[in-house]
This record gives C-alpha cells, structure tokens and sequence, in this order.
C-alpha cells in the first residue's frame, strides 16, 4: 500500500477500502449528522452534516522529516496540489535507542515496551496533526505494519516477488537509512522478534500476549487524538496477511486475521468513539466466516464462482475471436483450425491469480463486513500481483490487457460495497 498505487476507495456499504477511488465498505452510521469529525452514512463520508469528498495521497514518513519547518513546507505542498487527506504512520517502533536523536516513538525490547513522548518521538506526530489542521488537511493515522525486515539477516522472500519488493522487503539493503523505506518504522515482526516465543510472524495475529501488547500501544495513540477533528480514520494495519519477512505457521488461516481485525477494531471503537476504523488489507476477495454479527449475507466471493465466472469469459473470448475472423493459434489440417497451442486445460482456467487463491491469508470482504469497521482501501500494484480473472484476451494490446484488469479489480471492490 505504499510503494506504488493508494486507492483510497471509500468502498462504504448501504448499511452496512488501504487508498484512492470510492470506498469499501461503510459499516454503520458511525456519529451524529452534525459532527465535527469525519463520519459514514450509507456510502458517502460526511463532516459537520455535508458529503465529504476528497482526494488523498501517502506520505508515511511525514513525523520522520528532520524539522518542524519540514513538516509544514511538505504538508503546504501537498494541499496546493489540491489534496485533502494525507495517509501516514502513527507508529515507529525500535528495539534499541536509534542514535542522532532519531525519530522513534516506541521501544520494544526484552517482553517490555516504552512509549517515546519526547521531541524526537510522539511530539512530532502530535506537530504533523496540528499542521495538517493549520492547512485544512486530514490525516488517516496507521498503526502497524506487516513488513519489517532487519537489513541482511531476514531470509530473502520466496519466488514471485519483484527486485523491487526484495529489495524494500527482504532486508538485503543495508545501505539506506532507517525510516527511508515504508518498512523500516517497526511494526508486527519487531512485536513477535521481542516477545519471545514461537519466530512466526502470524503470531500476532493470534498470541494473546503480542495482542496485548498491540493494544497497549493503540490505546496510547487513538486516546491521544481522540478530539482531533483532523484525524480522518484509524487504519488497523498496513497490508496485514498471515506471510512476511518472518516465517508463518502452518496453521495460519484467514479467519486468524478476520478474528484479530473485529477484535481490534472493537478495542479502538471503545477507546474512540469519535473516529471511523478502517482496515488496511491488501485486499484478497476470499469467502470465511465473519466473527460475531454480519449486517448482510450477499453472494460472497469463492473460488467455484471466481472459476465459473473466468470459463464463461473464455467461452466468450473465443466466440469474439471467430466473429472478427481472428484465428485461434494452433495447426491448420485439411482447411481447419484444430489442435489450439493453448488448449482450455493449458490456459489453467482451474487455477487463480495471486490477489485470489488465498495464499495470503486474508479475506477482505470478511473483515470488511465487521461492523466496528467503517471502510477499507484497496491496492492496485500491476507490475507486482496478478489480478487477472480471466484468460487474456490476445487480440488486444498488452497495455489494454493491464487496463481492463485493472478496472475489474476497481469493479470488484465496489461490488463489496454491497456487504
């Protein structure tokens, strides 16, 4: 959700989106019409009783620029650019002191955590929401995040990653700064690496000491903000999946990290009662059981459907291609086409993309329907996943091919609106 496209979809839902387009999913009427804060209603946000529209951008390094007059300069430039919500982090998490005065706001070491409320720690967080008030911008605050790999010990990421994403996940560069990459701020690994226990990163999501010990550091954040008007949202986490640089369990299943969103999202919602929670999931369209009380029981998203939905799309691909007289390639015997180099089987219409065979651990329309949870964002990474449901189409250019996929993952998530 940080390295390349922020869809902030306000994927909300009739009564019932990590950032960019709509919005994903709108639990509840969250405060009254008439409030100061930030709220949903069906699916529309609203400030002080009017529909809120916005426009919002990342900047999740905003508290670790080196000065006040930084801050400022960055948030001026980014509302003359017309935007009107700001995405950053509201955690930065340390195992040992960082020298130089460096930004840190909570230490973790040895089972034990210590909160940073000096000038170089919570301070500059509480300086970003005060200048982000003085030029009429919001502030979604994240809290955590699934990647934090130690430069040159984690193990490089398994096949299918992108040099890109070893080089900001894997921990392989150990040239550039703390607090440069989105993934150096802490987050659930440096949790699971000083707590003890079992070195799998799914851990969090399901040992109730490292829940806790999450939960200790949420209360100490979302209390501290809850009467500022200029916090859009809570985001739960950033890209929360059962893998990361830490090895998973076995046992990692998606209704560990539904189960952790509900209970978190219910903590925060005790906590503050004045702001929406939002979940930051990749997202991964998958069908499990919601913990606790749905609002809606649609059609959910399955695999069977996903497949019948991807062979009704190839049947029709082929009746285009004979109707616009574009041969299918294969052999031609005795004046006929036969024998397709790509039969059904070889086009692996049994098989899904990346953003849904569930390797991820995550199911997003799941967790978007808990009802403390007021929208979601989604990610659109096309150089990175594979969202693809359905067999290319061969008669139009690689960039349209990227194009239409890419809208029907835009269309997918609005369909979870309707959670």
């Amino acid at each position: 959700m940080f390295c390349a496209f922020w869809l902030f979809l306000a994927v909300l839902a009739v009564s019932a989106t990590n950032p960019a387009k709509t919005i994903q999913s709108v639990k509840r009427d969250t405060v009254p019409d008439s409030s100061p804060f930030v709220s949903v209603r069906g699916n529309q946000f609203f400030v002080n009783g009017s529909v809120f529209k916005f426009v919002g951008t990342n900047a999740y390094w905003l508290s670790a620029l080196n000065s006040e007059q930084d801050i400022d300069n960055t948030l001026a430039s980014i509302r003359a650019a017309n935007f009107t919500v700001v995405r950053t982090w509201a955690f930065n998490d340390v195992d040992t002191v960082p020298e130089n005065n460096a930004t840190w706001f909570q230490l973790i070491s040895n089972g034990t955590q210590s909160i940073n409320d000096g000038p170089n720690g919570l301070q500059k967080l509480d300086k970003v929401i005060e200048l982000a008030q003085n030029h009429g911008l919001y502030v979604l605050l994240s809290l955590t995040n699934n990647w934090n790999p130690i430069p040159g010990v984690d193990q490089p990421l398994p096949g299918g990653f992108n040099p890109i994403q070893i080089r900001q996940m894997s921990g392989s560069n150990t040239t550039l700064p703390r607090n440069f990459l989105s993934d150096s701020y802490g987050g659930m690994d440096t949790y699971v690496r000083n707590f003890g226990g079992p070195q799998e990163h799914d851990q969090f999501f399901t040992n109730q000491t490292l829940i806790t010990a999450f939960m200790n550091y949420t209360s100490q954040i979302v209390t501290r903000y809850t009467n500022k008007t200029s916090v859009f949202a809570w985001e739960i986490a950033n890209d929360p999946r059962c893998n990361s640089t830490l090895p998973n369990s076995s046992g990692c299943m998606t209704q560990n990290v539904t189960n952790w969103h509900s209970l978190i999202a219910m903590h925060i919602n005790r906590t503050d009662p004045n702001h929406v929670v939002s979940t930051g999931t990749i997202p991964t369209p998958q069908a499990s059981p919601a913990p606790g009380f749905r609002r809606s029981v649609p059609e959910p998203q399955s695999k069977a459907k996903l497949l019948k939905e991807r062979k009704a799309a190839w049947k029709k691909q082929r009746e285009r291609q004979k109707r616009a007289g574009v041969q299918p390639d294969g052999v031609k015997i005795r004046g006929r086409w036969t024998a397709s180099s790509q039969t059904k089987r070889q086009s692996d219409l049994n098989s899904l993309a990346s953003a849904f065979d569930g390797s991820h651990g995550v199911d997003s329309a799941d967790i978007i329907n808990i009802p403390q949870i007021g929208f979601g964002s989604f990610q659109l990474f096309p150089d990175q996943y594979d969202y693809s449901q359905n067999p290319p189409d061969p008669s139009l250019p690689a960039f349209n091919q990227t194009l239409e996929i890419g809208l029907n993952w835009i269309k997918l998530h609005a369909e979870m609106s309707n959670l």
